[in-house]
């Protein structure tokens, strides 16, 4: 989509010459850019979402954006990820699914 070439940003981590782990924007307001993070199920445990998710770290840090990461509660690999570059939890999200 348009919005996201203008304003998004991502950077992946190749392995194999394929995207073995990708963080991403997903979402960007004014001062905050929340990092998405996925990882080819054949190469988790490897470090590379941590690459990843800090190279989106900078980039936020070089948009004066306060980089945010929301996860599910269930998520606990997502969670012990963030937890080690540095996120701590300030609150907790609800899900709303159209019923």
């Amino acid at each position: 989509p348009p919005q996201f070439l203008q304003n998004g940003k991502g950077f992946c981590v190749m392995r194999d010459g394929i995207p073995a782990s990708c963080a991403f924007s997903a979402a960007v307001s004014h001062n905050e850019l929340d990092i998405g993070i996925e990882t080819d199920p054949q190469y988790r445990k490897q470090g590379l979402a941590r690459l990843a998710a800090q190279a989106m770290i900078e980039y936020a840090a070089a948009q004066n954006k306060t980089p945010v990461w929301a996860c599910h509660a269930q998520n606990g690999a997502s969670r012990s990820l963030a937890e080690k570059l540095g996120f701590v939890q300030t609150d907790t999200c609800i899900t709303i699914r159209k019923g």
